[in-house]
């Protein structure tokens, strides 16, 4: 169950992450907060080639 629901919602969730969010309220909110990070973090990750250094 725990593995059908990681990719479900493309997060990693764990064992340890079932056992310390036990109810659905809880285990909805870090789903939401694990995938705003993971997508946040693809986003950082690719930043573009081709930009000019300079100074502010």
């Amino acid at each position: 169950m725990i593995s059908r629901v990681g990719e479900l919602f493309a997060v990693p969730l764990s064992l340890q992450t079932f056992l310390e969010y036990p109810t659905v309220a809880r285990l909805a909110k870090t789903i939401e907060v694990l995938s705003l990070v993971v997508n946040s973090s693809d986003s950082m990750a690719s930043t573009p080639t081709d930009y000019e250094k300079g100074e502010l």
